[in-house]
């Protein structure tokens, strides 16, 4: 089996709209195919566990072929409505490329965005030569920013 590359990450938020707002107003990215409505059937219950539930959907394109897939549930309540801690059995963030994260960090700050942490340059390991940085959505979900300098070896691997 080969497999070609990632299409989309799947992520439940609170509200959608605002998602929206955060992910198309503030990052500049492209929201497509929604928000529709859309009821699990039985079938698609089986697969996803929660049978019967109602949600609303869209994509936000990350380019390249990539994209975000959110989701909003409706119903059944879940019970648990904070983003989990980065320890937890989870995805933890997505990453974001930019050409320069400085720049990136201080136009999102100017727009209300929390930093959780600052540009930082990782010095050795596999992830030698890259900046980065974390922030959150209006959720919490951490999305983290990287810049690869010309020294980078995870781009070239």
């Amino acid at each position: 089996m080969e497999f070609k590359g990632v299409t989309h990450i799947g992520m439940t938020v609170k509200n959608i709209d605002k998602s929206i707002e955060f992910y198309r107003d503030i990052l500049g990215l492209k929201v497509f195919g929604g928000p529709t409505e859309f009821v699990i059937d039985e079938a698609d219950g089986l697969g996803m566990g929660v049978d019967g539930a109602e949600s609303r959907i869209c994509m936000v394109d990350l380019g390249n072929g990539q994209a975000i897939e959110m989701m909003e549930f409706k119903a059944p309540p879940y019970g648990w409505n904070e983003s989990l801690p980065p320890n937890a059995l989870s995805h933890h963030h997505i990453t974001l490329k930019v050409d320069d994260i400085h720049n990136a960090v201080n136009e999102l700050k100017e727009k209300g965005v929390e930093v959780v942490y600052k540009p930082q340059l990782i010095t050795e390991g596999v992830l030698e030569g890259i900046w980065w940085a974390y922030i959150k959505d209006p959720d919490g979900i951490i999305t983290e920013l990287m810049e690869f300098t010309k020294d980078a070896t995870f781009e070239r691997r």
